[in-house]
């Protein structure tokens, strides 16, 4: 179990990360979800002032519970990219409310914008359990970063 310290400086190190531009420039639109630059500083925001909560369990893998407000890490060693992807969950059930959003495409525009992160943060140790599924991610990533360098409005669409 993590101590309070340890908690305070994960929920300070999303924050920091979330608000990075590596992750305020990810926008893109795939099935009913869209992203926006700025909702990655937003859900940044709250995880610092733990509306969002965060908690580490080393018996779980990494989550987001839409019941609770609580994204789950398995531990406080996580890298930044995980961080984004959990927080897109976060993002997409405080903006999308209302909307009837699938857990196939929750998790596609999960990691779909951790895959745009790493890019944007030219992270080189990014991998996705799944090679098909990371080549198609990455595939898509760097469509959505060419758009987005020719385009400084508008969405992506996937």
């Amino acid at each position: 179990m993590a101590t309070e310290a340890e908690m305070r400086n994960l929920r300070s190190r999303a924050d920091s990360i979330l608000r990075r531009p590596a992750c305020n420039s990810i926008r893109f639109r795939l099935d009913n979800v869209t992203l926006h630059t700025f909702m990655y500083g937003y859900i940044g925001h709250a995880i610092a002032n733990d509306r969002v909560h965060v908690r580490v369990d080393g018996n779980r893998g990494d989550s987001y519970d839409p019941g609770n407000d609580t994204i789950t890490f398995g531990s406080t060693d996580i890298p930044d990219y995980t961080i984004v992807h959990e927080a897109t969950h976060a993002i997409i059930d405080a903006t999308h409310s209302g909307k009837t959003v699938t857990v196939a495409t929750g998790e596609a525009v999960a990691y779909v914008a951790e895959s745009l992160f790493a890019l944007n943060a030219a992270v080189t140790s990014h991998t996705i359990d799944d090679p098909r599924l990371m080549r198609t991610a990455y595939a898509i990533a760097r469509q959505i970063l060419a758009f987005n360098t020719i385009q400084s409005t508008g969405v992506f669409s996937v």
